[in-house]
């Protein structure tokens, strides 16, 4: 999610595709081999793809709310997908997506304004949640109380993302980093990577 140009109109359905360097960054330095994974904010599922070329061992889901994807989609899981807003979607549905079970891995580029909820929600269908998410994330005097039970790695980008669709070498005006949550395990801190580009 863009915070380039602040007083600009937002992009609809805050769509900001994940830029590829940002997810080649974090899949070298996370392994993911064999996991079963879901993007429950999808899009064209630029997260899948490139995760697909890095570890094509990686069972991948979708969710996804816009329906103009569901090509891109099943062109990379089949019909391993449900276009709906993922906040408001039973549980057992998304589970259904993995035969019933917890993913081992939620691997998303969230709108920022509802980043909270879906970090939540993922706690509930996961063992392990990653998001791409701007560092000032971890500032938030309402998020204090769950951060300090829930406190996250952190893998820090070196350089600001693009996000925006035209313009390759405008990039966002806050520095960004891939956090990632155990949901089985409540603790106080985390540790801090810097991922190479």
């Amino acid at each position: 999610m863009s915070a380039t140009n602040r007083g600009a109109e937002r992009e609809i359905l805050d769509q900001y595709p994940t830029p590829f360097f940002a997810i080649e960054a974090f899949l070298k330095n996370y392994d993911i081999t064999n996991l079963s994974c879901i993007d429950p904010c999808s899009g064209a599922g630029n997260i899948i793809k490139v995760s697909q070329s890095l570890v094509p061992s990686t069972q991948w889901a979708a969710v996804e709310l816009d329906s103009k994807y569901s090509e891109d989609l099943y062109s990379k899981v089949q019909n391993n997908f449900i276009i709906h807003d993922f906040l408001n979607l039973d549980i057992e549905k998304i589970k259904n997506l993995n035969n019933g079970k917890n993913f081992d891995l939620v691997l998303t580029n969230p709108p920022y304004i509802l980043a909270q909820e879906f970090v939540l929600k993922s706690f509930q269908i996961a063992d392990k949640v990653s998001m791409l998410l701007r560092l000032n994330f971890l500032a938030s005097r309402k998020r204090v109380s769950f951060m300090q039970k829930h406190a996250p790695d952190v893998y820090v980008l070196p350089k600001r993302p693009s996000f925006k669709k035209t313009a390759k070498s405008s990039t966002d005006a806050c520095d960004y980093g891939w956090f990632v949550w155990d949901s089985k395990i409540e603790r106080a801190s985390g540790n801090i990577y810097f991922l190479n580009v």
